[in-house]
């Protein structure tokens, strides 16, 4: 008697515990919007049979083993979706934090130092009041913007491209 070798495959979606717990964590609306945004004529295929009051009664795994798709293929179709979704959301935020960057690579004046924003410094030999020379008298001093910030803005307002 001839026996034949059983090639060692990944279970059928149908069996798969992970299959399970995506169908039971995700909602069916959340999940076919995710795969509305792919181009794989299977998983359009698989949006349209779960929209289809005809195929209600299949559970998600099934509709997967029918189409061929394996639940790595149904988990990387989401995961993709939800950082497309994030890289939306953190690009809303981008003008916001680019006037930061901008604010932060701004000069400020400060109260100075050594004299602390009188602009009068005791002589330590001779007890004298004399006029502060780190700030020439005025009390303040200029004080550069954050290098790191001002190397990105001119990076950004040079090539218009992230400095990377």
């Amino acid at each position: 008697m001839v026996t034949k070798k059983r090639s060692k495959s990944l279970s059928p979606p149908r069996k798969d515990p992970v299959m399970k717990r995506l169908a039971d964590t995700l909602s069916r609306d959340e999940l076919v919007g995710s795969l509305y945004s792919s181009t794989d004529e299977r998983v359009l295929r698989l949006a349209e049979m779960m929209a289809d009051p005809a195929y209600a009664r299949f559970t998600l795994a099934k509709l997967c083993q029918r189409l061929g798709l394996s639940t790595l293929d149904l988990l990387e179709l989401f995961r993709r979706h939800k950082l497309d979704m994030g890289i939306v959301e953190m690009s809303r935020r981008a003008p916001g934090i680019m006037e930061d960057v901008a604010e932060d690579a701004k000069s400020r004046m400060e109260a100075c130092r050594k004299c602390h924003g009188t602009g009068m410094v005791k002589d330590k030999n001779t007890e004298e009041m004399s006029r502060c020379l780190h700030c020439s008298g005025e009390g303040q001093v200029r004080v550069s913007g954050d290098y790191r910030a001002r190397k990105l803005f001119f990076q950004v307002m040079t090539t218009g491209q992230d400095p990377r």
